[in-house]
C-alpha cells in the first residue's frame, strides 16, 4: 500500500471514530422533501462530488444542505470526518455592523446564524457544541479559505451569490479527495455592489460549469417555498 493510502485509510478509521463520537446519541430529524424541486436538490446531493442550488428565499435550500450534510456525516463515516461552512461577510445591502470582538468564530457567528439555525432542526444544540469543539464541524469566511485543502469533508458554501468570481474559483480549488461541495445561494439576493452584483460568483459559477462531470446545478423557484404562503405570494409580486 502506498503512503498516501495508508495515511487515507488512517484518516478514514479516524474520522469513523469522531463521528461515532460527535453524532452519537439519537438519530437526526430525517431529511425529508416537500417539493418536487427539493427532491431534485436531495438527489443531486446524494449523488454529485458538487451541488450548486440557486434557490429563492424560503426554498429550504441551506435547511436541506445543511441536513444532509449532517446525515452524510453520519451515515459514511469512512468517507466524511467533518463539515465546513464558508460565507462571504457581506451584510445585507453592505449594511456596517461596525467592529466584531472575539475570534474568528465569534466574528463570523453572525453570518453563520443561518445554518447554525438549520442544525438546531436536525440535532441537539449540545451536539453542535460538541463538533465545533472537536473539529467535526468549522466556520471559515471565505477571505480565509487561500491555501486551505478541503480533504474528507462535506463543505456547504452558503450564500453565494455575495462571493465573487474570484472568491468561487479559489473555494472550488480547494476540494481534496473524499470531499463534497455544496454551494447555495439566491442569484436575487447578491448584497455585491456594482457590475459584480449581476456577474457576481454563484451566477458565474453557473454558467461556467453546468456541462461538468460531476457537478450538480439545481434551481428552486416559487413552487418549492415552503415558508409560510404568503412569502411565495410577496415573491411574485416583486418579480412582476
Amino acid at each position: 500500500m502506498s503512503p498516501r493510502r495508508r495515511r487515507e485509510s488512517r484518516d478514514a478509521r479516524q474520522g469513523s471514530n469522531i463521528v461515532k463520537k460527535r453524532i452519537g446519541g439519537k438519530p437526526p430529524v430525517p431529511v425529508l422533501a416537500k417539493t418536487d424541486g427539493q427532491q431534485v436538490y436531495i438527489d443531486a446531493i446524494e449523488q454529485s462530488d458538487i451541488i450548486i442550488c440557486d434557490g429563492l428565499a424560503g426554498t429550504g435550500k441551506s435547511l436541506l444542505s445543511v441536513g444532509m450534510a449532517i446525515k452524510l456525516l453520519r451515515d459514511y463515516p469512512e468517507t466524511y470526518n467533518k463539515i465546513v461552512m464558508v460565507r462571504p461577510a457581506v451584510s445585507v445591502q453592505g449594511e456596517d455592523l461596525g467592529f466584531l470582538p472575539g475570534g474568528i468564530d465569534e466574528k463570523m457567528h453572525p453570518y453563520m446564524m443561518p445554518l447554525l439555525n438549520s442544525m438546531r432542526y436536525f440535532i441537539d444544540e449540545s451536539v453542535i457544541t460538541t463538533m465545533m469543539g472537536n473539529g467535526a464541524l468549522e466556520i471559515i469566511p471565505v477571505s480565509f479559505i487561500r491555501g486551505l485543502t478541503f480533504n474528507n469533508t462535506i463543505v456547504i458554501f452558503d450564500e453565494a451569490q455575495n462571493a465573487s468570481p474570484l472568491q468561487m474559483k479559489t473555494f472550488l480549488t480547494r476540494i481534496g479527495f473524499n470531499t463534497k461541495a455544496i454551494v447555495e445561494g439566491d442569484i436575487s439576493q447578491s448584497d455585491l455592489q456594482g457590475d459584480l452584483n449581476a456577474n457576481n460568483g454563484l451566477q458565474d459559477v453557473m454558467d461556467r460549469l453546468s456541462d461538468v462531470e460531476g457537478v450538480s446545478i439545481v434551481r428552486l423557484g416559487s413552487s418549492d417555498v415552503v415558508r409560510s404562503p404568503i412569502v411565495a405570494r410577496i415573491l411574485k409580486r416583486y418579480d412582476e
